[in-house]
């Protein structure tokens, strides 16, 4: 069974336990995500604890500890580095991830050559959800999810 978003309960800090807050990214904010709502732990700094929607969730991830479909992200730093983390923010889950290669501004995950067979099951549903770059302050806010 996969969560439902809005998520009806919001998620625990994973260091104080402490229920999250909900909030959205402001309007004016340029990376594509403006809007989009999240969690943050208030006692943290506003630690982000997860996103409120389903993007990034796409069949072909794997499984989080909490056997939930992963949601993909890319860190938004010098050097990006593609990961898998769990998309409700109930666990430790995080995986490295393939990169992924962005052709005509849609985000394909596979192979290294430019002209490699797409993976359709993949491929597919990472166009119908777009990508979108989530710039935070800190390197574990950062990324862009497919």
């Amino acid at each position: 069974m996969e969560p439902q978003f809005p998520l009806l309960i919001a998620p625990a800090c994973q260091e104080c336990g402490h229920p999250g807050t909900k909030h959205a990214v402001s309007a004016w904010n340029r990376s594509g995500n403006s809007d989009r709502p999240y969690y943050f732990c208030g006692r943290h700094r506003r630690k982000f604890l997860t996103w409120d929607d389903d993007q990034g969730i796409v069949n072909g991830n794997p499984l989080c500890w909490c056997r939930f479909t992963s949601r993909r992200g890319t860190t938004n730093g010098p050097i990006p580095t593609d990961f898998y983390s769990c998309p409700v923010g109930s666990c430790r889950y995080s995986q490295n991830a393939p990169p992924a290669r962005v052709a005509n501004s849609i985000a394909v995950v596979g192979g290294a050559s430019q002209d490699a067979e797409p993976r359709p099951y993949v491929d597919t549903e990472a166009q119908a959800v777009g990508m979108t770059p989530a710039c935070r302050e800190r390197r574990h806010n950062c990324c862009v999810v497919m």
